[in-house]
């Protein structure tokens, strides 16, 4: 008897272990996008005629919304040179609308990209090129 009760103990404190650690573990979603986008997110890869190619060590930091202009400066590893842009959210948070200040200087971002998944650590985008297809961008913080 004295068995089982031991055996009730672990397992009992097994559950609350495991589910603290899964609590702990899970982020609570940020609700407003304008936040959430806030900060440096890295090019994971781009998926391009369905091959997905990984990210280079390029980037895009969202600076946030604080004077009314949503700013940004994006950085292009391939010729390590970095640009700015301006951006703002569809009306129903389901597209991003990046507007490149000079696309002659880090990546050419500039379109109406619509969001796949986003969450408080990634971001999954595609845009339709027309041409060239749908350009899927994974980034990550």
């Amino acid at each position: 008897m004295k068995r089982f009760n031991y055996f009730l103990i672990l397992l009992g404190l097994s559950v609350i272990g495991f589910t603290s650690c899964s609590e702990s573990e899970s982020e609570e979603l940020i609700v407003d996008v304008n936040e959430r986008i806030v900060g440096k997110w890295v090019v994971d890869s781009q998926t391009l005629f369905d091959v997905s190619v990984p990210g280079d060590g390029s980037w895009l930091t969202f600076e946030g919304c604080a004077t009314g202009d949503c700013t940004g400066i994006d950085y292009m590893a391939s010729d390590e040179t970095s640009g700015t842009f301006n951006y703002t959210f569809g009306t129903d948070n389901t597209t991003l609308i990046i507007e490149d200040n000079d696309s002659q200087q880090g990546g050419s971002y500039s379109g109406e990209w619509t969001i796949e998944q986003f969450t408080n650590n990634k971001l999954v985008i595609s845009i339709d090129t027309g041409l060239f297809g749908v350009t899927t961008i994974t980034l990550t913080k």
